[in-house]
């Protein structure tokens, strides 16, 4: 495509854009003008002045050498799209100022909408040439050169990826994205399923833009190891130390034997790699009597023989048995879809002598 044709169909984008602003009403005030901002996406109004039912809000104050976001809510299914970052660019362009975040925190705007905010203090207005120039360059060194960078700069748009209340927050270092873990609401997570989040996401930009996934995938995901592969929040925490605290007597028949013993809960261990998730309970078992099934002999026995004396069989069925024991401690894991979903090939359940 030559220049000119390639000039022509940046300003048709730019003419057709999606994302549009007007003007709501007004009121002087103070410490500035407060104007209320109608976002439109795809000729649909996604706010409004007056509160209307399913849609959002947005207001600015304008000052004499800026702007200040006062509120802005974007109702969630427009969430995610890159419509936040547009509209300030086009409300600096509007009026010939720049504009910049309110210094009063945390009521003001979604969290999603804040991360807009952690890689810059305003929005400039720019020029229709300006804006050509500038995806120009983008269009010529981004992609081809580095689509790594092009695909966070032009793609993530450098905002984070939610998962389920998660927020994956990318960060440029020159050669790779490196992403960390913003838990607001303190959720457990894997670090297998977030990994799965980020590979699927790359994944569909290298099918839209034809790029090598398997060349860049490592440089486009990179997460700093997490220990044991997971984090257990602290109420999930708590609540599995409630449900191991609970078990305090087992009896188990297996095939060729029985077992009975006393348990005092101490903790329990959780990993998760690859696609299994390992969760080994671990106290002191005491009071341990094992029945002969077939000749009815009964003895004590070393709890830290438990499970090397079972039969092949019985070690079976013992492990089948846990699922009964542990199902609490495995309920709390397992309908949590941000450690645990059908992603998952293998769970593993252990209950073992303190060491």
């Amino acid at each position: 495509m030559n220049l000119k044709r390639h000039i022509r169909r940046i300003i048709k984008e730019i003419e057709e854009d999606r994302i549009q602003i007007r003007l709501g009403r007004s009121a002087e005030r103070h410490f500035g003008k407060v104007q209320n901002i109608i976002i439109q996406v795809d000729d649909q109004d996604v706010t409004s002045q007056d509160d209307e039912p399913g849609l959002g809000k947005m207001n600015i104050v304008i000052k004499d050498d800026e702007i200040v976001v006062g509120d802005i809510f974007i109702p969630e299914k427009y969430r995610k799209q890159g419509i936040a970052t547009a509209v300030y660019q086009k409300i600096s362009d509007y009026f010939g100022l720049p504009i910049v975040n309110s210094t009063t925190k945390g009521f003001n705007q979604t969290i999603e909408g804040g991360y807009i905010w952690k890689k810059r203090d305003r929005f400039e207005p720019r020029s229709l040439q300006e804006h050509i120039r500038r995806v120009l360059n983008e269009e010529k060194n981004s992609l081809k050169n580095d689509p790594v960078k092009h695909y966070y700069y032009n793609y993530l748009n450098e905002e984070p990826i939610e998962f389920k209340g998660i927020y994956l927050v990318p960060k440029w270092t020159n050669e790779r994205i490196e992403w960390e873990v913003d838990n607001p609401n303190d959720y457990s997570y894997g670090k297998v399923l977030l990994n799965d989040v980020l590979r699927d996401e790359f994944e569909s930009f290298c099918e839209i833009t034809n790029t090598d996934f398997h060349k860049y995938r490592h440089n486009s995901s990179w997460m700093k190891n997490i220990p044991n592969g997971c984090y257990i929040s602290k109420q999930d925490r708590k609540d599995i130390d409630r449900h191991g605290k609970q078990i305090q007597q087992i009896e188990f028949t297996g095939e060729d034997s029985g077992y009975m013993f006393n348990f005092d809960y101490e903790k329990t261990i959780i990993e998760s790699y690859g696609g299994e998730i390992n969760i080994l309970v671990i106290g002191n078992i005491t009071n341990l009597i094992k029945t002969n099934l077939n000749g009815g002999k009964t003895y004590p026995l070393n709890p830290r023989h438990f499970i090397s004396d079972m039969t092949d069989i019985d070690y079976d069925m013992w492990k089948e048995e846990l699922f009964n024991i542990l199902k609490d401690i495995d309920n709390v894991l397992t309908t949590n879809p941000r450690i645990y979903d059908n992603r998952m090939d293998y769970l593993d359940l252990g209950l073992q002598q303190t060491p």
